[in-house]
């Protein structure tokens, strides 16, 4: 009985004698309750009343208010629905369905006014609409809507708020890092596929947009769908669904004194995983969740990248190759990353290399002292750096040791695809898989930064001599990253495949 407990609540409020025996027929099939009749019940208690003097689809939907709104989606998607039934919620629509005939014929012996039909008519409508438990709610969640973005369906599972909301987390609010920079595109991107995106703290404070500074409002777990991490030391603090993006390879937490204090504990609280390598980090992930119930077969992409509407056509009027990074291996390393091939490439005069000029955290060091070739800082924004990209026209895509090691990319691929900039890479696992015609690939020579440059200047003199077929590659890179790497539809993958994974 307590599965219904908040419709008999609302029953009891009507007054007349009548309204006993509809009780009766309903308290003898809720008895009878398994979580496999879950959706024949919902049928019978909710919608066989309606189907008792066969009220009409449009008239039932007359009967609901503007302002009942959670009610009027679960009654469009699943009252008589047909056109639903031919989709992903067939089987519960049938189930449904047979529900409410079951209710019609236990039923027909009930004698009841249209007054007393009216009242449970409108009973049944406010519980749906506001008394429901959490446990119908992420049941109803199972049942999809759909709407189209760029030209395809995606399923959009039916929540009370009307739309996806998440959360998404940065663990350093108010620092410019390059968590902040991917969180502001994927604030960016969720708007542009209609998600309601809210900035958050590790504890739940939400974050201003504009700076991501913290406010003294927490969010409430309840108005989010799921919460998306963006690095390995942050906890679950939410009661919320909570996917960590599994971005760093996984050297850099294992070389970390934490890591079996509470990195791998974090690893643990999330619910989900959100992944794109099948090499080094996922390899990793599997180990941590041996023998746990968890697991990430099938498991929903999301990458550092950019929405859709930020890409940009191609130019190669006077190409440049384009370089930025924080440079931080000199402040650990007392060099720079790939120190021997760029001083190689700042004589040529035919590179420009962005990043901090001073970073006073590190005690006021200059990353790219010496540098010629040197511009200026990029704002932190994630989006300047695609104009900066765009106008040298040929991006390096260079990987760290430790990220090619694990098979994982840099976030440059993917500045370059939305930037329209024909790109020179390394033998990196990643890039091969999906750009394997439409990058220029290097060997990467650690051992030798002669040849690595002798090879890169070979691939920069190639595109200064042959424009028209390094623009078709740009194309061809760009149509793979609308297809595959598109961040407004990556999220809308994820809300698509979530209820799959609420549900395992």
């Amino acid at each position: 009985m307590r599965l219904y407990s908040s419709y008999i609540t609302l029953l009891n409020g009507i007054k007349m004698e009548e309204i006993e025996a509809y009780k009766s027929v309903l308290r003898l099939e809720i008895e009878k309750y398994t979580k496999d009749t879950y959706w024949e019940l919902f049928g019978y208690v909710y919608f066989g009343i309606f189907s008792l003097k066969k009220t009409d689809r449009l008239a039932v939907l007359n009967m609901i208010s503007d302002d009942q709104r959670y009610a009027l989606e679960i009654f469009s998607s699943l009252y008589f629905n047909e056109k639903l039934a031919t989709f992903d919620n067939s089987e519960i629509v049938h189930k449904i369905i047979s529900g409410q005939e079951r209710f019609v014929a236990d039923a027909s012996g009930l004698i009841l006014s249209d007054d007393v039909l009216k009242q449970i008519y409108n009973a049944v409508i406010v519980c749906l609409n506001e008394r429901l438990s959490k446990f119908d709610e992420c049941q109803l969640m199972k049942v999809y809507k759909y709407e189209q973005f760029g030209g395809e369906n995606y399923r959009i599972p039916l929540n009370h708020t009307g739309r996806m909301s998440i959360g998404v987390i940065n663990p350093w609010p108010g620092d410019w890092s390059a968590e902040s920079e991917v969180i502001a595109r994927i604030n960016r991107s969720a708007k542009d596929a209609g998600i309601k995106c809210t900035l958050l703290s590790d504890w739940g404070h939400i974050l201003r947009e504009n700076d991501q500074k913290k406010t003294n409002v927490f969010a409430t777990a309840t108005d989010l769908d799921f919460v998306l991490t963006t690095h390995y030391l942050t906890p679950k603090s939410l009661d919320s669904f909570y996917y960590h993006t599994l971005w760093n390879p996984p050297e850099i937490p294992l070389n970390l004194g934490e890591y079996n204090q509470f990195i791998t504990n974090n690893y643990l609280m999330n619910d989900d995983y959100l992944i794109y390598d099948t090499g080094g980090m996922s390899n990793h992930l599997m180990t941590i969740l041996m023998n746990k119930p968890r697991s990430i077969e099938k498991a929903s992409m999301l990458t550092t990248s950019f929405p859709e509407s930020s890409m940009l056509d191609p130019k190669l009027e006077d190409p440049k190759m384009f370089y930025c990074g924080m440079n931080w291996d000199k402040l650990v390393n007392h060099q720079t990353r790939h120190e021997g091939l760029f001083k190689l490439l700042d004589e040529t005069g035919n590179i420009k290399f962005f990043g901090p000029d001073v970073v006073k955290s590190w005690g006021g060091m200059r990353p790219w002292e010496g540098y010629r070739c040197y511009q200026y800082p990029i704002p932190w924004d994630g989006f300047s750096i695609l104009k900066e990209i765009n106008t040298c026209g040929v991006c390096l895509v260079i990987s760290s040791d430790v990220h090619r090691r694990a098979g994982a990319v840099t976030t440059r691929a993917y500045e370059a695809c939305a930037a329209g900039a024909v790109m020179i890479t390394d033998n990196n696992e990643f890039m091969q898989k999906y750009f394997a015609d439409a990058a220029l690939f290097i060997y990467y020579n650690r051992n030798d930064p002669k040849d690595t440059f002798r090879q890169i200047m070979e691939k920069y003199n190639w595109i200064i001599n042959h424009k028209q077929e390094a623009l078709n590659m740009v194309k061809r890179a760009q149509q793979i990253f609308r297809e595959k790497f598109a961040l407004d539809k990556q999220l809308l993958n994820i809300v698509s495949n979530h209820t799959e994974r609420f549900f395992p």
